[in-house]
């Protein structure tokens, strides 16, 4: 088998988007610079950030892509990044939760 054509582990793809969910903003639905531009990353610039050569972050958005998490979005020549709303409504909502749950710890503890 060429390493061209080498397939990637089932759990890559999902460590990959931890990774971006961990390092980017995403909460306006494309992946952005957390610096004071928050300009948007292309996919290219996001596999450069993170250390992952081209063909397998293509690879990992063609997996997430078939998940329903995140799209490709082609602007010209460039390729972005949009993480789904639903994921995002869920990060925000378990964000909510947690909050809840460890003032309720904190009362409990006073």
């Amino acid at each position: 088998m060429k390493s061209r054509t080498r397939r990637i582990s089932r759990r890559y793809p999902v460590i990959t988007l931890i990774k971006i969910l961990a390092i980017f903003n995403y909460q306006s639905g494309f992946v952005r610079n957390l610096g004071i531009r928050k300009e948007k990353l292309t996919i290219h610039k996001i596999g450069k950030i993170l250390g992952i050569r081209s063909r397998e972050l293509d690879k990992v958005v063609e997996a997430l892509e078939e998940i329903g998490i995140l799209t490709e979005v082609k602007s010209g020549k460039k390729r972005y990044l949009a993480i789904e709303d639903e994921v995002t409504h869920a990060i925000i909502e378990a964000k909510a939760i947690r909050n809840t749950l460890s003032q309720k710890v904190d009362d409990t503890h006073v």
